[in-house]
């Protein structure tokens, strides 16, 4: 039963793969996990994963993706004849306000980059809010392009730090935890920031659920500070995602122009591609360029 059933599923994903190729859609291969097989579909301005699932009770199709996205919509409609419609959750946004956020802390290749960003009402007013939405729910084309209309329109209302493997690793061996990593890095972020701007509140996407020292300690009991799980429903938080992502996408694109194709993640692609770095350039240059505290760095013996 689950051989014919995995066998439905791949028929059915390559006929949605055919089809959403007809209409254009930009399409990654097909590939196959250990209950499923999925494709990645993506648009000028989003991405998400059809997922075809097999197993004893048949074969059923998820969509996986932010479902208020027009990408969405149109996928959905596709798949089963009807139109999403999703309320939309309203927002009690600050008008004056810094939003923070990090990305690469779950690569094993390429720096970890904070960011934070200032928005009030004026510089709201300057941006097309419809596009700035979490980093995670956008494609690279996307990413390249809303960094630049949110970097054109808000000045030097923002601080970013790119924290290199390097000075990683040695800030880690100091804190022996990511959390207070972390801390400090946003913390350091802000210290700038602040000396610039004047805002009502800070709001901080959630990495902790214990108390966070240096962030505070910055704000100094003038600021309010709100740390927030998945609050990049925020503008500024989730302006903030998306300068880093940026970043981090351009780190990564320089090291393909210098001839070095260096995945994204801490998978199996990722070990082999570490074990070949290490190989060819040796101990000095390969901690120049992952984050040693890894689990993959041990499993790899590569210490």
């Amino acid at each position: 039963m689950i051989n014919y059933t995995k066998t439905k599923a791949l028929e059915l994903i390559k006929n949605r793969y055919d089809q959403f190729s007809e209409l254009n859609f930009n399409l990654t291969n097909i590939s196959e996990k250990q209950y499923n097989f999925e494709i990645e579909i993506s648009d000028y301005a989003s991405k998400l994963k059809l997922l075809v699932y097999f197993g004893k009770k048949g074969v059923r199709e998820v969509i996986q993706g932010n479902a208020q996205t027009e990408l969405y919509s149109r996928v959905n409609s596709l798949i089963t004849g009807e139109t999403t419609t999703t309320k939309i959750e309203s927002l009690e946004e600050p008008g004056s306000y810094i939003g923070c956020d990090e990305t690469g802390k779950g690569d094993y290749f390429g720096p970890l980059i904070i960011c934070a960003v200032y928005l009030d009402d004026y510089l709201k007013a300057k941006l097309d809010l419809k596009l700035i939405r979490d980093s995670k729910e956008l494609s690279e084309f996307a990413i390249m392009a809303t960094a630049g209309h949110i970097l054109d329109r808000i000045g030097n209302n923002y601080e970013i730090k790119i924290v290199e493997p390097e000075e990683y690793n040695s800030i880690y061996e100091e804190e022996r935890n990511l959390n207070k990593l972390l801390d400090k890095l946003h913390s350091e972020a802000l210290f700038h920031l602040l000396k610039r701007v004047n805002p009502e509140l800070v709001i901080v996407d959630r990495f902790s659920k214990t108390r966070t020292e240096n962030i505070n300690k910055v704000c100094n009991g003038k600021t309010k500070v709100r740390f927030v799980e998945k609050a990049e429903k925020y503008p500024a938080v989730a302006a903030a995602s998306i300068i880093a992502r940026y970043h981090l996408n351009l780190w990564f694109n320089d090291k393909l122009n210098a001839g070095l194709e260096l995945p994204k993640g801490a998978g199996a692609n990722v070990e082999k591609v570490a074990r070949e770095v290490y190989n060819t350039f040796g101990k000095n240059e390969f901690v120049k360029l992952t984050k040693q505290h890894f689990k993959t760095t041990t499993k790899l013996g590569l210490l």
